[in-house]
């Protein structure tokens, strides 16, 4: 097992008052008591050094029952076997918590026989700690050093671990004074199986023990991670192919590679082979170690320990494992249960790992994936690290010039386009400046039917020179370049949070062009409103306007956001922007945007954000005789993989002040018309997830037939962005349901197959709330090179109305992702574990309509803006908010931060959307709303069901008053990680 940094620092062990004597009240020196309990096992270390075996399990276990007869309490550093005369220790912590004095000495035994002694002391209010450490030399203890500090923190747990947090000096990482220690013993069956078969692996560097997996599915293993682990297990040393500093890449043949995989795992050639990069011709596995692109970026782990051990009817054995974290305090991080196959020869095989659903579980946010296996060589890579280095060194000024050295480069990437639809190697490099002040030279390479980049990041050091900053590799598994210049790509893996296609723009727009989208057009939203998507001129342009366009309007002209009355927007302001930028009337205004006469104002109406939306771009433009223009603009939707979503001719008056007017809008839709497939009578899927199906009574009846074991089909449209759409014809023989899957696009001469897909689909549900869940029987890299999503959900059935306007107006816009109001138990007296922080942004966008943004308030946010939101929306005092949340008295602020991978737990949970299943009026004026959180992931309607208690104070408000999680859906959430640190 790897030392953790903490114990290496810190690790404690206990020496008491024993059977033989060895009493505290000698009141001896720690130094004096710490030499002479090195020389109790003297003879032990002497022999063991000689022969070499000091780090043999074997010598611990001497070590540790010497001092034990002799009178002292003592375990080794790792935990692993079992305390000494534990009854002393467990007594001093027992005062502890009840707040008694006490004292005792405790003794931990590290791996090469060197330890430390411990001197514990209470008062009853604290504990101080006094530590030696006794080192050998010349095969005599020697106890050189020694220090005092006081544990800041105490636990001591039910299962008998004793967790502390030691003071530090100033400059040391918090992380390094955690210490853990079993006092109370654990079986020795449990002892030994985890010495065996778990500690071996443990968490470090790979993911055996923290996903699911079993024989008849290893999909989720990473073969790679194991192969170092399982040749030190069955080698007894390291492999000759380990951790480098440069990323070398090894050929290891077939007999080799397969001999160890084979034997600790029911497994043939063929599925290891799919799931690597083997080589058929001769024979050989693709192996690169991790490297420092790829290695952990949190040392700090959990370790294992086996808690149960039950012999199975088969012969295999189960084992529950509870992931042990010191920097925690955590005896139970997380548990999973190993099965394990003894073999008559004496080896073993691991069968499967199943990781235990718990209320607090953590999330192994310390595994880092490997990067991918580069299809360059390393001189190659070399070369293009010297390269964009001497680019960035040459200039440093660089990051302002990006889009002119891609536009030089688009013949180049025409030509590597080619060269990819046709099958033939190519490659050609493209730039990227980034907020943060990097340069990035990305390698795009295609060679032997891999696609892939090469990414070089160069950063400016306090001296100014350029420095590699960061490299990596990565499969890309979808290239397009379209006629206007959008080199639009699919990562292998999407970055958190980030676009599901990534792009370059090649070919700029012309400078006017530029001017005129930053002027007219780049403010406004194809999906917040439906300006954009329908015709419209002065005589019918009020149906279109609305809040949501009126911020943006505002914005655009101003900069900013307007003050708000009551959370409400002033006619005065309203109607003047409005009327500025449309030919509308007064009376159309109040009679179309939900005019409120009594308070003079507009509700602030909000639209649920969507990430990665299209935008538009002005491609031409025409002057007009009278003043005005005429705007050719197009829709870029590149997470949908096209430059023309739809097509916009906008006639504009240009104002004085830099505005403008819009007086008309002509759309062309660029694919399949939604409209007319419904007259038509098909089947057709709804734009968002509150949308049921057109036509949807058709897919019940289906899916009802086949619920009974009729043969039948139907066939499903998904209207795409870009006017394409997807058929999904469903059939059912009696038995099994398959799907066929055909992907149209439109070009100029109408609609294109861009492919056809078959499935099995392995298992299927509809649900009494009208989803439809089904799992396809896909294959998975590297058999493939598109990862193809195997979970689906489509909702069928329509939300009541009232329903879906309450989840769409008061619960989408907070969800589960940002924040835990939603997933923790509270109410009015019981506010201390929300994250105020985070939700900050819900109720922002609630109450303003727009996106917070974070970066804009570096030193926090004011706390009269913070304030006021949370106590419009939530029942709390200024005094409990200011405790509860991340304050900062000194300068009046809050905490902020955007949702990133510092403070986001990777799970699928939080990827789930609320949905309101019941509403009932309480008689108090408080209504209870039961909201299921359904999570597509996971295949379910239902993965949380919880009771949210609201009022609503005035007539477009809400006020937020508890939240209560029924059944034992507690189970399902994991661990939370709060948007701002304390």
């Amino acid at each position: 097992m790897k030392k953790r940094l903490i114990l290496i620092f810190l690790i404690l062990m206990f020496s008491v008052t024993g059977c033989a004597g060895k009493a505290q009240e000698d009141k001896k020196d720690i130094l004096e008591a710490g030499q002479e309990a090195g020389k109790c096992f003297q003879d032990i270390y002497t022999s063991a050094s000689a022969s070499g075996t000091l780090e043999n399990p074997k010598t611990m276990e001497a070590i540790l029952e010497c001092l034990g007869s002799a009178g002292y309490s003592a375990v080794d550093e790792d935990n692993q076997f079992n305390m000494t005369h534990p009854e002393p220790a467990e007594a001093f912590c027992q005062k502890v918590s009840e707040g008694q004095p006490g004292e005792m000495r405790l003794i931990v035994v590290m791996s090469a026989a060197s330890f430390s002694c411990y001197d514990f002391s209470s008062d009853g209010d604290g504990v101080e700690i006094t530590k030696c450490v006794v080192n050998w030399n010349e095969n005599q203890p020697e106890a050189g050093f020694k220090e005092e500090f006081s544990a800041v923190s105490w636990t001591y747990t039910d299962k008998g671990y004793l967790f502390f947090e030691r003071s530090l000096p100033t400059g040391y990482e918090k992380t390094m004074g955690y210490t853990g220690i079993r006092v109370k013993p654990l079986d020795v069956r449990c002892r030994e199986a985890c010495r065996d078969y778990i500690a071996p692996v443990n968490y470090y560097l790979n993911n055996m023990f923290i996903c699911d997996w079993d024989e008849t599915n290893f999909n989720t293993l990473n073969f790679y991670d194991l192969f170092e682990l399982l040749y030190r297990m069955d080698y007894g040393r390291e492999s000759p192919y380990g951790i480098e500093t440069e990323d070398s890449r090894y050929e290891i043949p077939e007999n080799e590679f397969e001999e160890l995989f084979l034997k600790y795992f029911n497994m043939d050639a063929e599925t290891l082979q799919k799931r690597t990069v083997y080589h058929k011709e001769n024979q050989m596995y693709q192996y690169r170690p991790r490297g420092m692109h790829d290695a952990a970026r949190i040392t700090n782990i959990p370790y294992p320990e086996v808690v149960d051990c039950i012999q199975n009817s088969d012969g295999t054995l189960t084992l529950t494992v509870d992931a042990i974290w010191p920097a925690k305090m955590m005896d139970k991080a997380f548990s999973h249960q190993v099965v394990i196959r003894p073999m008559e020869d004496g080896s073993f095989q691991y069968v499967s790992n199943a990781v235990i659903p718990l209320e607090n579980a953590v999330e192994p946010n310390w595994y880092t994936e490997r990067t991918a296996i580069s299809i360059l060589t390393e001189e190659e890579r070399n070369e293009l690290r010297e390269e964009a280095l001497a680019l960035a060194g040459a200039d440093g000024d660089i990051c302002s010039k990006i889009d002119g050295m891609n536009a030089e480069r688009y013949e180049d990437a025409a030509r590597f386009y080619s060269a990819y639809k046709e099958g033939r190697d190519g490659q050609v490099t493209l730039y990227r400046a980034y907020k943060n002040g990097i340069f990035g030279a990305i390698t795009f390479t295609y060679r032997e039917g891999r696609l892939q980049t090469y990414f070089v990041g160069i950063h400016w050091n306090r001296e100014g020179k350029a420095e590699v900053y960061q490299t990596g590799d990565a499969n890309i598994v979808d290239l397009n370049l379209t006629k206007k210049g959008y080199f639009i790509y699919t990562n292998e893996f999407t970055v958190m949070h980030g676009s599901l296609r990534e792009y370059f723009r090649l070919k700029p727009l012309p400078e006017k062009c530029q001017e005129l989208t930053e002027k007219y057009i780049s403010g406004l939203s194809y999906v917040d409103y439906e300006l954009l998507l329908n015709d419209w001129d002065k005589e019918r342009i009020a149906a279109y306007l609305n809040a949501s366009l009126f911020l943006d309007i505002y914005r655009m002209k101003t900069g900013g956001m307007p003050e708000l009355e009551n959370g409400k927007i002033p006619a005065e302001i309203f109607e003047s922007v409005m009327m500025e930028a449309f030919p509308v009337t007064v009376e159309q205004l109040r009679n179309n945007c939900h005019y409120e006469e009594e308070s003079q104002s507009y509700p602030l109406e909000r639209a649920c954000s969507k990430q990665f939306a299209p935008f538009g771009e002005v491609v031409d433009y025409r002057e007009n005789g009278d003043g005005t223009l005429t705007l050719f603009a197009e829709a870029v939707w590149t997470d949908y993989n096209t430059d023309c979503a739809y097509k916009n001719e906008i006639l504009v008056e240009p104002i004085e002040d830099g505005s403008c007017r819009y007086l008309s809008n002509k759309v062309e839709k660029t694919g399949t018309d939604r409209e007319a497939l419904a007259e038509e009578g098909n089947i057709i899927l709804g734009t968002n997830d509150y949308d049921g199906m057109t036509n949807y009574e058709k897919m019940e009846a289906f899916l009802e037939k086949a619920e009974a074991g009729e043969t039948c089909e139907t066939e499903v449209y998904e209207i795409h962005a870009d006017g394409g759409y997807g058929r999904y014809r469903f059939y059912f023989d009696g038995q099994n349901m398959r799907v066929a899957i055909d992907v149209v696009t439109w070009n100029t001469q109408g609609p294109a197959s861009m492919g056809n897909y078959e499935y099995q689909i392995e298992n299927w549900s509809y649900t009494e709330k009208g989803w439809f869940s089904y799992t396809l029987d896909v294959p998975e890299p590297p058999e493939v090179s598109e990862v193809i999503q195997a979970q689906v959900m489509m909702r069928v059935r329509p939300m009541p109305e009232d329903y879906r306007d309450f989840t769409e107006r008061w619960l989408a816009p907070v969800g589960y992702q940002r924040n835990n109001m939603f997933s923790i138990e509270w109410d009015g007296e019981h506010m201390e574990k929300l994250d105020f922080n985070g939700l900050y942004e819900a109720f922002y966008m609630l109450s303003c309509g727009g996106v917070f943004e974070s970066d804009d308030f570096p030193e926090g946010i004011p706390a009269e803006d913070f304030e006021e939101q949370m106590l419009k929306y939530l029942p709390i005092t200024q005094e409990s908010l200011r405790e509860y949340a991340v304050y900062n008295e000194t300068v009046n602020t809050y905490g902020c931060a955007n949702l990133g991978c510092g403070n986001y737990s990777l799970n699928a949970f939080w990827t789930s959307i609320p949905e309101v299943v019941d509403i009932r009026e309480n008689g108090d004026g408080t209504w209870t709303v039961t909201v299921d959180a359904v999570c597509e992931r996971k295949g379910t309607d239902r993965i949380l069901s919880h009771e949210l208690t609201v009022d609503f104070p005035e007539e477009g408000t809400i006020r937020y008053l508890g939240n209560h999680i029924l059944d034992e859906g507690a189970s399902q959430i994991p661990l939370y990680r709060y948007r701002v640190s304390q």
